[in-house]
């Protein structure tokens, strides 16, 4: 282990002989450093660009010494003046290098020289990809002496392009002149950069409390402090309620009840089998449930399959022995229209789906009859989304309930139009609504979800408080012992403005409960509630109607043609589950499980997507409740492991994500678990390049993350910051884990991240910056750091606006044990 360490520590400090990841100043000035190049020839810079550097990210093809120059970059629409130059003609090159994966395919920029358009629209992402230079060479003749250099966006929807290097060339062939955006980086760019920057920013400051007093800090002779959503650890530490985790009694062992062979299938015949899979899942649909097993061999999916029923099990005989691949594309083909039944018949309050080619598109036009209904415009650069949703009301409003024709219109960037038409039938109330569907899955387990609209939430009378196991409702409440329902409280002006949270919207506190009994205006639950949900905020409670009891097991899923699709989908799911299933490149997410309550996913491996950016390329919880994830392993994600929009109780643990980082994405997720998970984070996934990290109040996409999340027992080796919380968290517990940090402090917080205990881990310092801990803002108070080990060149061991309410046993180390803890208790949630 020491020689693996020693080995890695040497790379890790060749890497970080340059500054900062990803950080970020404006200088309206710039200084550039001594002339490189001819006597006599000047540059200088106009327009307001920002410098980034985005370490630890190879580039493909580049010498390791200059490896600093083409990580540098300077982003936003800028230009360079070359003076001093011979009127004859010369050659001017210049180098690209996408190193941001967060939407690459937005970049689009046009090239100028001398005010002259010399390459229009370059997308450095489409041209090659990431991590590889893109480079091109024009000659231009100086006018007057001089050349400039512009980039502009192609377009006002494009983000900002990037620069990476200018070189000059004579007639002969003679370098004149270079300079790079490494060369020219401003002087004030680090530590100010380095904190707004990662990665949401800026750091706010002015604070000196918490918004609200904490009460999540319980320890040992507190017990009476307590609540039904507590168990006192066996270190006397209070931890969230872990013990209904998990289908209860775990993964049923059922037999196969029908074959697909049965149904017409034949393994690896380059056959479509969708249609049979997709009868025999109906069989037993009809039949109340069963397993379908899938034999040895591989299988072509041309075509979505959905399971709506409960009790379905899909099973192959293996993940190396049964192959399912899809092939489902829309590249080059006509639209479709779907989700309108075989009796062309649609109702007011339902949905159909557009699915369309989404390569060059530039719009969509629905028409009924002779009349518009619903037009949409786009770039045709980067659209990547093929199925399109849009409402059955809308054809009621232009036309009322009767028959005609629906039109769809897909029109291209190269001016070329597609079209589907079919004639249906628009019924006022006599089809029953069906709720909206996102994005679909190659398998898609579908769960009916919330029951009616707005007319039936049932408002609280009293505030939910954490513990609580009941609820008082409003008077005339239908809801009975066992129905399932959801708890929600919005996101409202009042409680953002408690949170200082930028964002609107979005799903922040919510939960899946089972009812035990019903007294009058009272209902009781099953589990507690874990955090609060107040009368003022119009929380409120409305009936659900998940999937029960469906699993896939034992089978290869790959998605052979790029298509923005989730590999499994598994939504509004109880008590479901994915075992021993292997995912390969699927388009979206290779699993997809929102709104789920008491799932598991486990001995599964989720290799790579096709569509690695913008939300792609995710493995963890949304929306989801008490599911439990279990030795899972997942290669170049953007996000892996990660817990998102409400998710709260869940334990994800024994799993490896390889070139990834964990978070807390958004949406206040509270008392989730990582437990013995490997983290080895990287940018070349995509992720932030964080070990860990958790959004915060400032981001406006994903808003802060809430109370009492659990990091125990686990190994997470980053080039930046080791754990970064955004903010608003409340008596996080980071217990026994061991940190390998590259350039960063191993722990930030800032904006009312407070109440924490940070106790028993190992940090491994390969550049620690500005300090091991740093403390952005005042507020950040009540945290506790013991016994914890720091190796490395650590000069400071905290900084920032304030100390740690406890400081004890810290130890500044320059050798010895750096292993991961071996804490008494190896698993807090066993």
């Amino acid at each position: 282990m020491i020689a693996m360490w020693k080995k890695r520590a040497v790379l890790f400090f060749i890497l970080l002989t340059s500054p900062v990841a990803q950080v970020v100043a404006q200088s309206e000035k710039i200084s550039l450093p001594e002339q490189k190049g001819e006597q006599g020839i000047t540059f200088s810079v106009f327009g307001n660009p920002t410098y980034f550097h985005r370490h630890h990210l190879e580039v493909e093809g580049v010498a390791e010494h200059e490896q600093a120059i083409y990580q540098g970059t300077w982003n936003g629409e800028f230009g360079l003046q070359i003076a001093g130059l011979k009127d004859e003609p010369h050659r001017v090159h210049l180098a690209y290098v996408e190193l941001d994966m967060n939407s690459p395919a937005n970049r689009l920029f046009d090239i100028l020289l001398n005010d002259k358009v010399v390459k229009k629209e370059v997308c450095v992402f489409n041209e090659v990809g990431n991590r590889r230079v893109l480079s091109f060479d024009f000659t231009v003749l100086p006018e007057e002496g001089i050349i400039t250099y512009e980039q502009r966006k192609s377009l006002p929807e494009a983000d900002v392009p990037s620069f990476r290097i200018i070189r000059l060339y004579d007639v002969s062939g003679k370098l004149m002149a270079e300079r790079t955006a490494w060369e020219m980086r401003p002087a004030d760019w680090d530590l100010r950069g380095y904190l707004d920057k990662i990665y949401f920013g800026p750091i706010r400051t002015g604070y000196t409390q918490p918004p609200w007093e904490g009460s999540y800090k319980i320890r040992k002779g507190e017990e009476d402090k307590l609540t039904a959503a507590d168990v006192m650890g066996p270190d006397g530490i209070a931890y969230p309620n872990w013990t209904r985790v998990g289908i209860p009694g775990g993964i049923p062992v059922l037999e196969n009840t029908l074959s697909l062979a049965d149904f017409g299938a034949v393994a690896d015949d380059d056959e479509d089998d969708s249609a049979a899979l997709q009868r025999g899942i109906d069989e037993l649909q009809q039949a109340g449930g069963g397993v379908l097993f899938i034999p040895d061999g591989l299988y072509y999916l041309d075509h979505f399959v959905t399971v709506t029923g409960d009790n379905v099990v899909l099973r192959g005989n293996g993940a190396s022995k049964t192959r399912l691949v899809s092939r489902i594309s829309m590249e080059g083909k006509d639209p479709e229209i779907r989700g309108i039944g075989e009796d062309s018949r649609i109702g007011s309050k339902s949905f159909y789906y557009a699915m369309v080619d989404p390569n060059g598109l530039t719009g969509i036009k629905v028409t009924f009859g002779q009349q518009v209904v619903s037009e949409q415009t786009f770039l045709g650069l980067w659209e990547r989304t093929m199925e399109y949703r849009f409402t059955g009301a809308d054809l009621f409003n232009v036309k009322g309930a009767g028959e005609n024709r629906l039109t769809i219109v897909a029109s291209y960037r190269d001016g070329s139009l597609r079209t589907v038409s079919r004639r249906i039938e628009v019924v006022e109330e006599e089809t029953p609504a069906v709720r909206a569907y996102g994005p679909s899955g190659v398998i898609s387990f579908r769960g009916y979800g919330l029951i009616g609209g707005e007319e039936s939430r049932v408002l609280l009378t009293e505030d939910g408080q954490r513990g609580d196991m009941s609820l008082y409702l409003q008077p005339d409440h239908d809801l009975q012992p066992g129905n399932k329902i959801r708890i929600f409280g919005p996101n409202t002006d009042e409680w953002r403005e408690l949170l200082r949270n930028d964002h609107i919207g979005g799903s922040y506190r919510s939960n899946h409960y089972e009812i035990d009994s019903v007294e009058g205006d009272r209902i009781f639950l099953k589990d507690a509630l874990r955090i609060e949900f107040p009368v003022a905020d119009g929380s409120y409670v409305q009936k659900l109607r998940p999937l029960l009891g469906c699993g896939i097991e034992d089978l290869t899923l790959e998605q052979e043609k790029k298509a923005f699709l989730h590999g499994i989908l598994m939504e509004f799911g109880w008590e479901c589950w994915v075992k021993g299933v292997s995912v390969i490149k699927a388009g979206y997410k290779g699993l997809y499980m929102p709104n789920s309550k008491r799932c598991e996913v486990r001995d599964s491996v989720f290799d790579r997507v096709w569509y690695n950016f913008g939300g792609s390329g995710y493995i963890g919880w949304e929306n989801s409740y008490d599911c439990l994830m279990e030795n899972v392993t997942a290669y170049d994600m953007r996000h892996a492991p990660v817990y998102q929009w409400a998710s709260s109780g869940n334990v994800i643990r024994k799993s490896v994500f390889h070139n990834s980082d964990a978070q807390w994405h958004a949406g206040w997720t509270n008392e989730n678990l990582y437990e013995e998970v490997i983290v080895e984070s990287s940018h070349d996934g995509g992720s932030y390049g964080n070990g860990m990290w958790a959004s915060g109040p400032e981001d406006e996409g994903h808003g802060p993350n809430g109370p009492r999340n659990v990091v125990y027992n686990c190994n997470i080796t980053s080039s930046k910051v080791g754990l970064w919380m955004g903010g608003m968290n409340e008596n996080w517990l980071i217990l026994h884990n061991r940190f390998v940090v590259g350039r960063g402090p191993a722990i930030l917080a800032k904006a009312a991240s407070f109440d924490h205990i940070i106790q028993g881990n190992v940090f491994v310092m390969m550049e620690p910056y500005p300090a091991a801990i740093y403390l952005a803002t005042a507020d950040c108070v009540g945290i506790e750091l013991r016994n914890n080990r720091f190796y490395g060149p650590v000069d400071q061991l905290v900084e920032g606006e304030i100390r740690p309410e406890i400081e004890w046993d810290n130890r500044i180390l320059k050798s010895g044990n750096i292993n991961r803890p071996q804490p008494e208790v190896r698993s807090i949630y066993e």
